[in-house]
């Protein structure tokens, strides 16, 4: 069995305001959450995540509760808590959740990983349709290997951990995969409301 993280668990509620006054958090308790929309909130962006590849039979109930902790109970509750305050404040809004392809195409030896980033999709196709008239728009984003500390961790337990994860960028349509800063931009494209006023379709790879 692997396990990978990204890294942001440092402790349980940790935060840092930039100079355009945005706001990155680590994923707090759920009771925690509601002070995220304190000042008012435009944009949401959820990405947070964690992986843990083993077949199914060898899950152990500790592992499942960490993915859909991260995973899932994350975008729930901060769409929560951001969209009350978007409504409250009647100025409209952005959210965009960041999940996986395995969520839309399924992922030999992750089904967890595969099932959280799938409840990923479902949400926010949801919410897309609910607050489209309140000028609030959900994306959801599915792309395939970015790489990440997530997906550079992937392989750490791997026998010849180089090879193994070129072998892999070698396989994939473009020869590679995708960098952060290629996410980033279409965030920033969405985020811009230079998309669709309203799409409860993920964009997918």
């Amino acid at each position: 069995m692997a396990q990978a993280h990204a890294g942001m668990w440092k402790s349980p509620w940790e935060w840092s305001h930039n100079r355009r006054s945005g706001l990155v958090a680590n994923i707090p308790p759920p009771r925690d959450v509601r002070y995220w929309g304190a000042e008012g909130v435009d944009v949401l962006v959820d990405a947070a995540a964690v992986t843990q590849r083993a077949p199914i039979h060898e899950f152990e109930p500790n592992m499942w509760a960490s993915l859909v902790s991260v995973n899932l109970s994350s975008v729930f509750w901060t769409c929560r808590t951001v969209i009350a305050r978007m409504l409250a404040e009647e100025k409209g809004g952005v959210i965009v959740n960041l999940g996986s392809i395995a969520g839309i195409r399924g992922m030999p030896g992750s089904p967890a990983y595969a099932a959280t980033n799938g409840g990923v999709v479902a949400p926010s196709r949801a919410l897309a349709l609910e607050h489209a008239r309140d000028g609030i728009r959900v994306h959801s984003v599915t792309p395939p290997a970015v790489d990440t500390r997530l997906f550079r961790a992937m392989f750490d337990s791997e026998a010849d951990p180089v090879n193994t994860r070129a072998d892999f960028e070698a396989e994939q349509v473009a020869g590679r995969v995708l960098s952060v800063t290629e996410i980033a931009c279409l965030i920033e494209y969405l985020v811009r409301g230079e998309g669709p006023i309203y799409s409860s379709d993920p964009l997918v790879w």
